[in-house]
């Protein structure tokens, strides 16, 4: 009988599109065939942040997202500079980060390439004291990303309706907030420092900007700028005032 004693936590975002699919007995058997699982299912993403480093601190070799963007972003503001891996079951609504790092598609899937798997190195932008491992941004992003999830709180119908449309839903809610009173472009300073270190300040008049690390904006929609995953620089694409 072999022991398996290296740790594998799951943290599961119990809204998430496929929730139920990320911890499904058949996803936890297939992890389990490398590590013993824990599968934890904290409150909000703050809520998951401390459990990512509650896993740190007890040793877990792998502290695994089992949710969208919004539960990888909340995992990786602990994991950022540890050295353990963050692990993805692509639950959620779009699963950008999934998408542009070639990743099956379902939590079943997903946990088989896990467990067959090495880790790789991804960039983050850091702001702050915050990490983003997907996308950034103001304007039409913040707007859509609230959204959806308001959407998504209020239940009943309005949940069903979001988590039915599918990653889609960005797309209809960030067109309703360039028709809507969001569409009001706002004046912005765009500080950009060069390799050489000059600076450079432009105004701007935009409806949003978006910083990414990969050339997925949501649900799949794609940066027009022909972008790569793979080139180890940021995106920043401005959603600039019609003249």
């Amino acid at each position: 009988l072999e022991l398996r004693t290296s740790l594998a936590v799951v943290l599961r975002n119990a809204g998430a599109r496929r929730a139920a699919e990320a911890a499904a007995p058949a996803v936890l058997a297939t992890l389990g065939a490398r590590w013993r699982v824990e599968v934890r299912t904290p409150d909000d993403a703050p809520a998951a942040t401390r459990a990512a480093r509650d896993a740190v601190d007890a040793g877990a070799e792998v502290v695994v997202a089992a949710g969208g963007d919004g539960t990888v972003r909340a995992v990786a503001q602990a994991l950022g500079g540890t050295g353990v891996p963050l692990g993805i079951l692509p639950a959620g609504t779009a699963n950008d980060l999934a998408r542009a790092l070639g990743l099956p598609r379902t939590p079943a899937d997903a946990a088989h390439a896990l467990v067959a798997g090495t880790a790789r190195a991804i960039d983050l932008v850091r702001a702050d004291d915050a990490r983003f491992c997907t996308v950034g941004g103001l304007g039409i992003v913040s707007h859509s990303a609230l959204a959806v999830t308001a959407l998504k709180a209020r239940g009943g119908l309005a949940r069903a309706a979001a988590v039915g449309v599918g990653a889609a839903i960005y797309r209809c809610t960030a067109a309703a907030a360039l028709l809507g009173r969001a569409a009001r472009p706002r004046t912005i300073v765009l500080s950009r420092i060069a390799p050489h270190g000059a600076r450079h300040d432009e105004s701007l008049e935009v409806h949003g900007l978006f910083v990414a690390n990969q050339r997925f904006l949501g649900g799949g929609l794609a940066l027009p700028s022909g972008s790569r995953d793979d080139d180890g620089a940021f995106e920043l694409c401005c959603v600039l005032r019609s003249p």
